[in-house]
């Protein structure tokens, strides 16, 4: 495995917050599509490069290789935001 496709993720917990819950200090971290975070779904490769996890729930940011013509219609999601 190259230096490139190495996950690095820190995080370090600072204690609890006022409800109770401890709450986590994000520190940067590298990722690269790899086979440890890629699956293939219908033809495509989505290689998943933060997830809920990593950031607290903020956001999911995944690298996806698509054939012309597999791509997703034109839609509208009421819950969140997404682009292309």
């Amino acid at each position: 495995m190259s230096a490139t496709d190495t996950v690095t993720k820190q995080r370090s917990t600072t204690g609890n917050t006022q409800d109770g819950q401890q709450s986590s200090t994000l520190r940067p971290y590298k990722r690269s599509p790899a086979l440890t975070n890629s699956t293939w779904y219908k033809g495509m490769l989505h290689s998943q490069m933060a997830g809920t996890g990593d950031n607290n729930g903020a956001f999911d940011f995944v690298i996806s290789k698509i054939r012309r013509g597999t791509e997703p219609p034109p839609h509208v999601h009421s819950r969140e935001d997404e682009f292309f």
